[in-house]
């Protein structure tokens, strides 16, 4: 009979440490996958680098030539929103125009969209984006 207590206190305390090691391991994986990724919070616009050093001037008449047109060539239609790219054309003022007024183009360059852009890049500039959302309620003219 002593043998037979000895081998039950092993069996148990073997027990106890698989015990353990599962609720362990189901204690990590349940933290680990609570995670939610934010764009905000992945890519702030504190982590951009500085393109310029100028002062955002969103108080005046934002233009779609002088602002919007250079905004959208240097982060959406050198690779991929061109004639040529994803299909999605924002190389004319028609299409941008649409967009803009379909109400994509703002979620998708502020991150509040399903679909942040430009993918796989920095985000805009909180100033680009400002010029963007002002230029769009403003009726995204083609000026």
């Amino acid at each position: 009979m002593f043998g037979l207590d000895k081998v039950q206190k092993t069996i148990r305390l073997i027990m106890k440490k698989i015990q353990f090691t599962i609720l362990s391991a189901i204690t990590v994986f349940s933290l680990s996958s609570c995670y939610y990724d934010n764009f905000k919070e992945l890519r702030p616009d504190s982590a951009l680098p500085s393109t310029s050093t100028a002062i955002c001037d969103t108080n005046s008449i934002i233009s779609y030539t002088a602002q919007i047109l250079p905004i959208l060539n240097a982060s959406c239609t050198q690779n991929c929103h061109n004639n040529i790219g994803s299909g999605h054309d924002l190389t004319t003022h028609a299409s941008v125009q649409s967009d803009a007024v379909g109400g994509t183009l703002v979620p998708s360059v502020d991150g509040t969209g399903g679909n942040p852009m430009p993918q796989g890049a920095n985000p805009l500039s909180a100033c680009d984006v400002a010029k963007i959302k002002k230029w769009v309620n403003a009726g995204a003219l083609n000026n």
